[in-house]
């Protein structure tokens, strides 16, 4: 009832429009399902409105006061700012006013994808803007007094140092110190000439000006970072008609830290908009395509994610996205979705902080009719949850270059969601978990990982959770099952449907305990496909999403589980690595006795040692239903071998794939481990299947493949991924004691058995293995199961 009564009031104020509108608005309300979607009224405005807009929420102390629109208008022939305040009521607070001053002409936003304007925690807020009188883009900042609407223009109008095309091509970010980032272009025509200054907005003063960052570049973005420093990103010229997508990190000083990484390619519209995620990883977006980076280290930031597409693919084009963050995590995305041909309509979809969508399909906030066309959404998000739009509606008023009404919208009851393994360790994608069994499997296996994540934007409660085996095809000999869970009803342990509902008090940290304890279990195993379980949430406003995990099963009476296996296995060493491939500058010195005694290995020598190795390796199988659960005891067999200068492993003739032996294993897929007498070892996600008699294994080019992804990897040059080094004592842990074990070999004479300081492999002990290696990765630890 509340909804239709928002829809009714609504209705009523727009009684002197067209009946059209009523209609309109019914049928989206229809479409919006449980959805609380209120659409607040247009944007007071004069008829001349040129360009788009842009919305930020203005907070004080953590707590949301109102919003803030600022937009363009076209009087006499100059293009004016203008900016509107307006209350949590949606009323807006006092007049609206040119925040620069009714004597500054020339001054607008031509892109909402080329500008910015982004607010403090206290009352405060920075807008980058164009001075086309003076040829400059410049960047502003101002304060708001939340009861009379009256603006204060504390920075004015500071133009950028370095060449600026006065064309939008100019964003804005503020810093946790306060001070204020321009970034700032030509145009490609110009050279695309990419710079940026860092402002004090309570002085005036230019604390750094006119940094170079790179040439043929377009449409700036900054994302200020939780360690007080910024992320710059732009769309880079590849030539040839390519652009990519590339970004550079930096201090809060202006500093480069780290390298450039290019995170997405294959550009179409170029609409470049990024923003910080709840738990300080960054996002990017590119005309509806997203990437998640993780800047928890010190240096160059490491990818999350894949490529992720934001459009569900249910209608022909979608366009103009904008992406905003939720406080308790995830993010929302708001675009255009159109069949270019009769309507154009804004849709929205909710994804947790890992990119994973809450609904398979786009939840449309207008509809899709012949009446309206809508365009160039901007988006902010409420504290509590929630979001509100501002967009274009061309189709209400004349037609003509540059018309339209500018409406805005408020969506609450956000769907839930559901990730059954939030680092992607069993190998499943997405919110997806992968697990395999054998048949009589003691206890059975486990069917969502210990980092299961249930989330909801808007803070509402889980009321249930069905977990259910789609093909349930062995009868009462396979079932799910769930001894106890914390203020949670279990319905149907023992059977193909557990329905966890909540008891009164249930946590959302309940249920994920209660998913990370349910067990799937076959007990013949007759039929040996794979099972697929899925998992839909429940919202107590009535929302829910999906998940699935599948289950593969081995039967383990065929006797056909193999005694050895070949392994085709990829794999770099960070401190050898030199941006294609790896060093063997210390071939000479590897002695033809492999060097590893690890979870109890012994034996193994070469003859020679082949051209092209950079050392040993030891690789090991191991047999378990899940990642957590291939501990030490689950090895079924170790071999060393030789890491050569391309990554592969190989035998000890240096060509051929690694042969391992096997014993007490039941099955053909195993965990790979591999370890290196200086760098953290690491695991696969997920079994490999060992089907065909090889094992192949790439832990170089996809972080995916390797179990806890980034935690146990790093970054390295090219977009590849390495084992971390500065283990000098192989304990599996990068700290003091091989900081001192550095400090007694440093600068010795290489020898190999007994200088493992040596962390880069170039026969040396010095300050680059500590600076480079061990200091860089003190902390990490490795990520393969122990005992």
């Amino acid at each position: 009832m509340r909804g239709l009564l928002t829809f009714n009031l609504f209705a009523m104020k727009l009684s002197t429009t067209k009946t059209v509108w009523v209609l309109w608005l019914l049928f989206a309300y229809k479409l919006s399902f449980s959805q609380n979607i209120t659409f607040q009224g247009t944007v007071p405005q004069l008829t001349n409105l040129f360009d788009e807009t842009q919305v930020t929420m203005i907070r004080n102390s953590g707590v949301d006061q109102g919003y803030m629109i600022f937009y363009p208008e076209r009087i006499g022939g100059f293009d004016y700012l203008q900016a509107l305040y307006f209350n949590l009521s949606h009323n807006q607070v006092g007049s609206t006013i040119n925040p620069l001053g009714t004597n500054v002409k020339g001054a607008q936003y031509d892109d909402n994808y080329e500008w910015g304007l982004v607010s403090d925690n206290s009352l405060g807020f920075a807008g980058s803007f164009e001075l086309s009188d003076v040829g400059k883009d410049a960047v502003g900042f101002f304060t708001v007094n939340t009861s009379t609407g009256a603006i204060t223009e504390v920075l004015d109008e500071k133009v950028a140092v370095g060449d600026s095309d006065a064309n939008g091509h100019a964003n804005v970010t503020i810093l946790n110190n306060g001070n204020l980032v321009l970034a700032y272009s030509k145009s490609l025509a110009q050279g695309g000439a990419l710079s940026f200054d860092i402002i004090n907005p309570n002085t005036s003063v230019y604390t750094v000006s006119n940094v170079s960052v790179t040439s043929s570049t377009q449409r700036p973005d900054l994302i200020a970072l939780s360690d007080g420093g910024f992320f710059l990103t732009f769309i880079k010229d590849l030539g040839s008609g390519n652009f990519a997508v590339q970004g550079q990190r930096y201090n809060a000083s202006g500093t480069a830290v780290g390298s450039l990484v290019s995170a997405i390619t294959n550009l179409t519209q170029g609409n470049l908009h990024g923003i910080k995620l709840s738990n300080g990883n960054v996002l990017l977006q590119e005309s509806g395509k997203i990437r998640v980076l993780d800047f928890s280290g010190n240096s160059t930031p490491t990818f999350v994610t894949g490529e992720i597409s934001i459009a569900p693919g249910d209608l022909a084009a979608e366009t103009n996205y904008y992406v905003s963050p939720f406080d308790d995590g995830g993010f929302v995305a708001v675009f255009t979705g159109s069949d270019e041909a009769t309507f154009r309509n804004l849709g929205y979809r909710i994804f947790d902080n890992n990119g994973n969508a809450a609904t398979d399909v786009q939840i449309d906030i207008t509809a899709r009719d012949l009446v309206r066309a809508v365009n160039d959404p901007t988006v902010t998000t409420f504290s509590n949850g929630g979001f509100l739009a501002v967009f274009k509606n061309d189709k209400t008023v004349s037609t003509g270059a540059n018309k339209g009404l500018r409406e805005r919208v408020t969506v609450a009851n956000m769907h839930p969601i559901i990730d059954l393994d939030s680092d992607n360790s069993s190998g499943g994608t997405g919110k997806a978990f992968t697990a395999s069994t054998l048949n009589g499997q003691s206890g059975g296996v486990a069917i969502a990982d210990t980092d299961v994540l249930v989330t909801d934007a808007d803070g509402e409660d889980v009321t249930s959770i069905v977990i259910q085996i789609s093909n349930h095809l062995d009868g009462a000999n396979e079932f799910l099952t769930l001894n106890s869970a914390t203020n949670i009803t279990i319905s149907g342990s023992g059977t193909k449907t557990i329905t966890l509902t909540d008891a009164g008090s249930a946590t959302k940290s309940n249920f994920q305990d209660a998913l990370a304890g349910i067990r799937y279990e076959n007990t013949t195993a007759a039929n040996t496909t794979t099972r697929t379980i899925s998992f839909t949430v429940t919202d107590n406003a009535s929302l829910s999403s999906s998940a699935t995990a599948s289950v593969a099963i081995s039967s383990a009476s065929t006797g056909s589980a193999p005694t050895s296996v070949l392994v085709a296995a990829t794999v770099f060493l960070e401190g050898a690595y030199n941006g294609t491939s790896m060093n063997t500058t210390i071939n000479g010195s590897i002695p033809t006795t492999q060097p590893y005694s690890i979870n109890g290995h012994s034996g193994g020598s070469a003859g020679s040692i082949p051209a092209g190795a950079v050392d040993w390796v030891l690789v090991e199988l191991r047999e378990a239903g899940s990642a957590a659960a291939a501990l030490n005891a689950t090895k079924k067999g170790s071999t060393a071998g030789f890491l050569m200068s391309d990554g592969t492993i190989k035998a000890t003739d240096g060509t051929s794939d690694l042969t391992l032996s096997l014993s007490g294993n039941t099955g053909s897929d195993f965990f790979v481990v591999v370890y290196h007498r200086n760098h953290l070892p690491i695991m696969s996600a997920s079994a490999v299947a060992g089907n065909s008699g090889t094992l192949t294994i790439d832990f170089t080019g996809n972080s995916a493949n390797t179990h806890q992804t980034t935690t146990a990897l790093v970054s390295i040059a090219g977009g590849k991924f390495a084992m971390p080094a500065g283990d000098a004592d192989g304990d599996g842990d990068v700290d003091a004691t091989d900081l001192a074990t550095w400090q007694v070999q440093n600068g010795v004479v290489f020898s190999y058995n007994s200088t493992n300081g040596d962390f880069n492999l170039d026969g040396e002990i010095n300050a680059v293995d500590r600076n480079d290696f061990q200091q860089k990765n003190t902390s990490k630890t490795s990520q393969v199961p122990g005992t």
